[in-house]
């Protein structure tokens, strides 16, 4: 996938500095220590009437949990992907990428949108003599750099939400 490299590569490269891998990786032994505890805990315990739903309930929980893995995957290469802007109000390329892997998205949308503004004026609005061929379409400039990045950012994340949703109802777990 060489359309993919490059923002692979980046993110990676982020990703060496930030410690959050060693925080998860020690959270992930803890929850296997503790998982391998359970099932020693639920062999003690008959079973003589499993819920019948059971295996479709946890399967459907997994389907949804890789989808959410996979959105949440493609937020981060797309969040590297965008094109490096200037620093304004104090907010860096870095701080809305660390947004964005905090999953603070509403925020580092809101970060890009001012970077990359949609409207600003037009060479229509002014009364000129010359003509102008500057832009020549929506497909450059900011028009592209949202639609290709900033809104997909944006529906991969309302996806996720929902999915989460899911999740949470599939548990029961309303209110």
């Amino acid at each position: 996938e060489e359309h993919l490299a490059q923002a692979c590569e980046t993110l990676a490269e982020y990703l060496i500095q930030d410690d959050r891998n060693g925080v998860f990786r020690r959270l992930a032994s803890r929850l296997r220590v503790d998982a391998l505890k359970l099932h020693r805990l639920f062999e003690l315990v008959p079973d003589e009437d499993p819920h019948p739903e059971r295996e479709q309930a946890r399967r459907t929980i997994g389907v949804l949990q890789s989808l959410r893995l996979a959105l949440l995957q493609h937020m981060f290469l797309k969040a590297v992907s965008v094109p490096a802007f200037s620093r304004a109000n104090d907010i860096s390329r870095r701080d809305v990428l660390e947004m964005v892997f905090t999953l603070r998205i509403d925020e580092a949308l809101a970060q890009m949108r001012r970077a990359f503004p949609a409207s600003f004026p037009m060479t229509q609005d002014f009364a000129m003599e010359e003509g102008a061929e500057y832009p020549r379409a929506g497909s450059e400039g900011y028009d592209a750099i949202r639609r290709d990045f900033i809104d997909p950012i944006e529906t991969s994340y309302a996806l996720a939400l929902r999915i989460s949703t899911a999740i949470a109802n599939q548990f029961g777990a309303h209110g």
